[in-house]
């Protein structure tokens, strides 16, 4: 349990960095950031169709591994090289996206402030509210209520480094409540070493009865 905790607080973590520095760069560059994210994808599309079809080329494979390389191959060639020719479609894709990552984002806090109130957290219902923004910035970014595409990028870039903070102040609230929850636990259990005539004695006890025996 401690393990997968972990897993999911360096996954938050890293995810939230991520949001953070993407929202920046959006907010300061929101046409060129967005531009060179889109073809940056296409070229990496482009490259890996060309492996796939190099693979259906050069290796020999079972029949149905080959077909399935040339069908990789040539569907992620021709979306890297649409891409590189159309940007303008993609980029306006992008709003949608990353609205729906914000929406999942929030409803992941909302989950998480709930879990902080199970471990007796004075301020959970912080953490709800900092999902509950989220959920609402998604859905405005998937909505678009803007007609310029530029303060549309901005908003998007605000929401992800609102959402990058959030995320990084909740998981470090989970990390602290975890803890003092494992901590306390291991005190309870720690208190208590020995049972004796249905009497449960702290190991101070058990050596205080001992003496007094002697």
């Amino acid at each position: 349990m401690k393990e997968i905790f972990k897993t999911i607080k360096w996954n938050t973590t890293i995810s939230a960095l991520v949001c953070i520095g993407a929202g920046i760069a959006l907010f300061v560059w929101p046409e060129l950031f967005t531009l060179m994210a889109c073809r940056a994808i296409a070229m990496l599309l482009v490259v890996v169709g060309v492996v796939h079809l190099l693979s259906y080329l050069l290796e020999r494979r079972e029949a149905f591994r080959q077909q399935a390389d040339l069908a990789i191959g040539a569907v992620l060639f021709a979306l890297g090289l649409w891409m590189t020719l159309s940007p303008g479609f993609f980029i306006s894709l992008i709003p949608l996206v990353l609205g729906a990552v914000v929406l999942v984002h929030g409803i992941q806090d909302i989950r998480y402030g709930l879990s902080l109130k199970k471990t007796a957290y004075e301020y959970w219902w912080s953490a709800v509210i900092f999902g509950i923004f989220s959920v609402l910035f998604g859905l405005t970014m998937i909505a678009n209520p803007f007609g310029s595409a530029s303060a549309l990028t901005m908003l998007v870039g605000v929401a992800l480094i609102y959402d990058g903070i959030s995320d990084l102040w909740i998981v470090s609230r989970l990390s602290r409540s975890a803890r003092r929850f494992s901590q306390n636990v291991a005190d309870h259990f720690q208190s208590f070493e020995d049972a004796k005539d249905g009497v449960v004695y702290t190991a101070k006890e058990q050596d205080v009865t001992e003496e007094n025996m002697d």
